[in-house]
């Protein structure tokens, strides 16, 4: 589990990556972030990338569609829908990466309380393509990085 300064805990199990940190933040700052796309577009992401297109619409079946643009001004889309929305315990949804079916990804990302703020658990499927997979563990740790950063008390 994180601590303070530490990296986030990572258990990957074969198909799927589940990282748990905790965020110093109540749950619904946490949740807020995750759901609001003027919030998003301040972590979302690897370092070095940028959110540049985020629709989401938070109810059963709603859809989502997210652009990260590298620094190398590569684009990064993704589309998905909303399959579980519990405010300000639970989303899940899926993420279509494009290309073969083993890059449809599926997450749930749940806020827990916890003594010092909100522990956040992401559970997500592992893409069988091994650069998306590589990637995928790197850029959700440089994510809730920049989430503990964006949220951090003043």
């Amino acid at each position: 589990m994180f601590e303070g300064n530490a990296a986030p805990t990572l258990e990957a199990a074969p198909q799927e990556l589940v990282l748990t940190r905790v965020i110093h933040a109540t749950r619904r700052r946490v949740f807020d972030a995750w759901t609001k796309p003027d919030q998003l577009a301040h972590w979302w992401g690897p370092d070095g990338f940028k959110l540049v297109a985020c629709e989401l619409d938070l109810r059963l079946g709603g859809s989502l569609h997210f652009v990260m643009r590298g620094p190398d001004g590569v684009e990064y889309p993704f589309d998905g829908h909303m399959l579980e929305v519990i405010p300000p315990a639970r989303l899940i949804f899926t993420a279509d990466l494009g290309g073969d079916s083993g890059n449809l990804l599926l997450t749930a990302v749940t806020f827990d309380d916890h003594d010092d703020g909100t522990r956040l658990t992401v559970d997500q499927t592992v893409p069988r393509t091994e650069d998306y997979a590589r990637g995928q563990r790197r850029g959700w740790v440089e994510s809730l990085e920049r989430l503990a950063l964006f949220l951090a008390p003043n």
